[in-house]
């Protein structure tokens, strides 16, 4: 509740929400949050003689591996798979989406 309050939402606009709306909400913010505050971090850290995480980058290049190993089936599968719960996390928060016939 702290992290909507702090976002700019009034409290009657974070009552008149559902809990998987404020949920998604709040996550949303705070993952903006963690973002920005690791954008100004780490050069500080860098600076100050510190290393970059290379975690992260062995992680982004061990899934690429495992998507370039993908059928092309596999990979269809997949992209559907991710659309989904794009749509079930956005009609959870109350957004409604229609694909358009193409």
């Amino acid at each position: 509740m702290g992290i909507l309050l702090s976002s700019g939402l009034s409290l009657d606009k974070i009552l008149e929400m559902s809990w998987d709306q404020i949920h998604f909400t709040a996550m949303c913010i705070q993952k903006h949050k963690v973002s920005m505050i690791e954008m100004v971090m780490t050069p500080i850290a860098e600076g100050l003689g510190g290393k970059s995480s290379k975690k992260s980058k062995k992680m982004t290049k061990k899934m690429q591996d495992q998507v370039n190993n993908m059928t092309p089936e596999q990979k269809v599968e997949r992209d559907l798979h991710r659309q989904h719960r794009l749509h079930q996390q956005l009609h959870l928060a109350g957004i409604r989406v229609h694909d358009k016939p193409r």
